[in-house]
């Protein structure tokens, strides 16, 4: 419900969250839209896994070094910007 509430551009989710896990999130925002989706878990490379399958474009597992998230980030608003600037031209 958030999702549809604010539109984000990119998404960094837990793979292991109280309500809804990372995989059935990543999983329901596929159906709606081709955002970035970056993924996250403390000690589970299966579950990284299983997120990349799922449609997540990025997977880290825990401690994230920030310089590696914001290299991703940026790859991933320069993909999406030159995406707009073809829809646009």
């Amino acid at each position: 419900q958030a999702y549809l509430s604010f539109k984000p551009d990119i998404i960094i989710t837990d793979m292991i969250m109280p309500l809804m896990s990372g995989l059935d999130l990543i999983k329901k925002v596929r159906k709606l839209d081709q955002m970035t989706i970056i993924a996250i878990s403390g000690n589970n490379q299966n579950l990284i896994e299983q997120a990349l399958v799922a449609g997540a474009q990025f997977g880290f597992m825990k401690p994230i070094e920030m310089d590696l998230i914001h290299e991703y980030l940026e790859k991933s608003l320069l993909s999406g910007a030159q995406n707009q600037k073809r829809k646009t031209s």
